[in-house]
């Protein structure tokens, strides 16, 4: 059952997708960790808990997010803040998920890092006035077939 409530935004769709595939493929015991599903608004939630990664395993907390159809990821820069945080207490990795080309992996946060500090991120406008960052999928899933991070089984290495 999903409980959906007047005013209180859902995830986009996009998003929705990559959960749902993450729970399809996902080989591991894990556990629903984030409020995301909350009955309530969540704007009075301090930031590390609005942006707490979606699911816990013994090994690793582990964020979804989703390639868009402008081929590109998008993380908002508080929330990468939060899941930097999140991973002095135990390891986070994102699940990526790119529906358009049947693919997925997983990147540690620490990867996100790397590439903003090379300069392979680029600021884009969210809505509002936010600003989100944008990552392109090329180089999420490139970094995946050099063997820059672990291939569970189903990434695209294994293609």
């Amino acid at each position: 059952m999903t409980l959906t409530l007047k005013g209180v935004p859902a995830a986009p769709p996009e998003l929705q997708a990559a959960a749902r595939r993450f729970e399809a493929v996902w080989p591991q015991w894990y556990v629903r960790y984030s409020v995301d599903r909350a009955p309530f608004r969540m704007t009075n939630l301090p930031s590390r808990l609005r942006h707490s990664p979606a699911y816990l395993t013994a090994e690793t907390f582990i964020d979804v997010r989703a390639v868009r159809s402008d081929g590109m990821v998008r993380l908002d820069p508080e929330a990468y803040e939060a899941l930097c945080w999140w991973d002095l207490l135990h390891p986070v990795v994102l699940f990526i998920s790119d529906e358009q080309a049947g693919r997925w992996c997983l990147e540690p946060i620490s990867a996100v890092t790397e590439w903003i500090s090379r300069g392979q991120v680029e600021a884009v406008p969210g809505p509002g006035r936010s600003i989100l960052w944008a990552i392109p999928a090329e180089l999420i899933f490139k970094a995946v077939t050099l063997g820059d991070t672990p291939k569970p089984p189903g990434t695209v290495a294994d293609a």
